[in-house]
């Protein structure tokens, strides 16, 4: 409908409708109040990126986690795969040979 949206126009849209909406505070507020305005957005972005942040964190140990205990329970079933076919691999009987008796 809309075509292809990049990313930099994406953030360069949402810079243009802040800085519209940091104008009109401006002027119908004033400054202390776009200003407060302002850093409140910013605050708030910052818990936003910090939360995002620990869920990314959470995420990545529960993976590792999860990625070790799957390794390991792959180990102990390699381990148990391997005795299993040296046991039923047979030694072999010794090769017993005639002792040559020296020619005449």
């Amino acid at each position: 409908m809309f075509g292809e949206v990049s990313v930099p126009s994406l953030l360069l849209g949402g810079a243009g409708v802040g800085a519209t909406y940091f104008a009109y505070l401006c002027a119908t507020k004033g400054v202390k109040a776009a200003l407060a305005w302002l850093k409140s957005e910013w605050a708030s972005g910052a818990a936003a990126v910090e939360k995002v942040r620990a869920d990314l964190t959470q995420l990545e140990t529960g993976v590792v986690s999860t990625v070790k205990a799957d390794v390991a329970a792959l180990q102990s079933r390699v381990s148990v795969l391997e005795a299993r076919a040296t046991a039923a691999i047979p030694t072999p009987a010794p090769v017993l040979t005639a002792p040559v008796l020296p020619q005449p």
